[in-house]
């Protein structure tokens, strides 16, 4: 009988939603809960809708916002977050892929592991979601055979339809796309029928090639104001598990004289190793404004 009320205590604890103090994601005021793990379903289309930045207090480890630290910085990495708002990131069992940069890069294959956290160190979490109890997700690579390094990052969720994820000293914060349309978003794309993405400063990001039927990988770079670049740079991962570190660099600008923008660059599909490609590029002053755009035919 006492094992039954226990057993039936534990069922109420983690089925019970939890009421909490509010959450204020920018202009919006959010009231966590604590989700059912065997109900929550990760899986989908989400779209960014704010960030915050952390920084570790000097010989104490306290997580602060980053802008009471360095005003600087701060105000760069801000500029560069808020490229992103708006955009997707999506979630199954076979892939999680951002459409964006400056997220946590893509995984084939990824593994979900889910658990119960209180948000009361201090020294783990940034002021604002503190002294919470949520669910909890890690993101794993099963490439690695050891668990420690599995993990490629984490999300915390906050409702049944946000969640935010925990990387580089960010809290970016997801609203779930109920839309079915919307929900089929992936890349930014313009009128000629190119993908694009807007960055700042020295930045890339990974692409995924998928249900490719196209020969040719046509890629344009262009830079805004006087800015000018260090490097640009494509890479070919070597296999398509996990984000494996193998590369092969099938295009650099290292060995041109004379480079004009924007700077065109056709690359042949049938020569890639696996369907992740990243895009780089490298400037002097991170306020520099540059785009990558790209398509198939």
């Amino acid at each position: 009988m006492k094992k039954l009320i226990l057993l039936l205590i534990c069922l109420i604890f983690f089925t019970i939603s939890y009421s909490q103090k509010e959450l204020k994601i920018g202009d919006s005021v959010i009231k966590p809960i604590l989700v059912d793990s065997s109900k929550f379903n990760l899986y989908g289309t989400w779209k960014v809708i704010y960030r915050t930045y952390v920084a570790e207090r000097e010989n104490t480890y306290e997580i602060i916002p980053l802008e009471e630290l360095n005003q600087e910085y701060y105000k760069i990495r801000k500029a560069q977050g808020e490229l992103i708002y708006g955009n997707y990131v999506y979630f199954d069992e076979k892939l999680y892929i951002p459409y964006c940069p400056y997220l946590p890069s893509l995984i084939i294959n990824p593994l979900y592991k889910k658990m119960y956290i209180e948000t009361n160190e201090a020294r783990g979490y940034e002021p604002n979601i503190r002294n919470l109890k949520l669910l909890a997700i890690s993101v794993l690579c099963p490439l690695y055979q050891n668990s420690k390094t599995q993990e490629e990052f984490g999300l915390l969720v906050i409702s049944s339809d946000i969640i935010c994820i925990l990387d580089n000293n960010a809290y970016t914060y997801l609203k779930r796309v109920e839309d079915k349309i919307e929900a089929q978003n992936t890349w930014n794309k313009d009128e000629s029928g190119f993908f694009y993405v807007n960055l700042l400063g020295s930045s890339d990001f990974l692409f995924y090639i998928s249900n490719n039927e196209g020969k040719t990988l046509k890629v344009i770079y262009n830079k805004f104001d006087n800015c000018n670049f260090e490097y640009n740079y494509i890479t070919n991962y070597i296999s398509n598990n996990c984000n494996e570190g193998k590369t092969q660099k099938i295009f650099t600008t290292r060995n041109i004289q004379k480079i004009e923008y924007p700077l065109s660059i056709n690359i042949d599909l049938q020569s890639l190793k696996s369907n992740t490609i990243k895009f780089s590029g490298g400037f002097e002053k991170e306020d520099c404004k540059w785009q990558i755009k790209w398509k198939i035919e």
